[in-house]
């Protein structure tokens, strides 16, 4: 890992904001990345996606390197990507199917289970096709989660204790507020855990991140996620070097199965079965984490040893290393 004050400095052009409900996420972590870079010794600039003739802008000059910063739709959906692939320009993460397969939650359960990997029951639904909310119930379990399958920063998402057919309902239609795919997931009690990975063809996970939303909320939200004071992150875990190594390789393993590039994060529950057997719980991986203050990967990152300077030129070289 290295950074770029001693070379002929690289010009980077970060992408930031947008027009995704996570856009002031994606400022402060735009923000943050700037100043990582600049501080690193490149020679930086910033699009914003929301602003008028940004397309033909990257196009007469995206720079040696391309940073997306964007969070959400228009920006970790692949949309992006492939602009960055027609301009053969390199670019920081993910390429266009594993960005769109991972932020789609729906298609990315369908990878999970087919690897093999341990994720819980689900159900997804769409506006204006009917579907059977006893059933759902019955199926996937009296305790669900229910969240827009195109959407993070946990914006749209419920939780449903002892469904019924109505509440069920409810949070499907705040859902379908923010998307037109609801995805009904089984509710697993237990420990939230999460995970960076960095690499190409061979990841590495960062330290695991215990997550601990304060006092009074029900689950690690908007609010938790990007407030400071309204969360605790505990790196490693404390759930021990057995379990944090099997959600390291797990997490490594998700990477590689998605296809990711450069950094990825995924998020875990660490729960109990029927039977009582502790069980890790796959629930979602992102593309393009977050980097603001209060963001995961910085933090993991740090606990490592590696400075968010370091961090973001890793990254430079990946991407650049993946378009050789």
């Amino acid at each position: 890992m290295s950074t770029n004050a001693s070379k002929t400095p690289l010009r980077v052009t970060v992408l930031c904001g947008g027009t995704s409900d996570e856009r002031e996420i994606s400022l402060l972590s735009g923000k943050n990345v700037i100043h990582a870079l600049v501080n690193a010794g490149y020679q930086v600039r910033s699009l914003d996606p929301a602003d008028t003739g940004w397309i033909t802008e990257l196009e007469n000059d995206p720079g040696d390197v391309v940073f997306p910063m964007l969070h959400g739709r228009g920006g970790e959906d692949g949309t992006v990507q492939a602009l960055c692939e027609l301009l053969h320009v390199p670019y920081v993460g993910s390429g266009v199917l594993a960005s769109a397969t991972a932020l789609d939650k729906v298609r990315a359960k369908q990878v999970y289970v087919a690897a093999g990997l341990n994720t819980p029951a689900c159900a997804a639904v769409r506006p204006y096709h009917d579907y059977d909310a006893e059933d759902i119930i019955r199926n996937v379990g009296p305790c669900l989660v229910v969240k827009p399958a195109l959407e993070g920063s946990s914006l749209g998402m419920t939780i449903v204790h002892s469904a019924t057919p109505e509440t069920l309902k409810a949070a499907i239609d705040e859902a379908f507020r923010h998307d037109n795919t609801a995805l009904i997931e089984q509710y697993i009690e237990g420990t939230e855990v999460t995970v960076p990975v960095i690499g190409n063809e061979k990841p590495h996970a960062l330290p695991t991140i215990e997550i601990v939303p304060a006092e009074g909320l029900e689950f690690y939200n908007y609010e938790a996620k990007y407030a400071p004071g309204q969360s605790t992150h505990i790196i490693p875990s404390r759930l021990g070097d057995q379990v944090n190594e099997q959600l390291s390789r797990t997490a490594e393993r998700v990477h590689e199965v998605l296809g990711c590039r450069g950094f990825s994060r995924s998020d875990f529950i660490v729960g109990f079965d029927a039977k009582q057997d502790l069980q890790i719980f796959l629930i979602e991986t992102n593309t393009i984490p977050g980097m603001t203050d209060t963001s995961l990967v910085p933090d993991s990152a740090r606990a490592a040893g590696i400075e968010m300077e370091e961090l973001v030129s890793t990254l430079i070289d990946l991407a650049l290393e993946e378009h050789v």
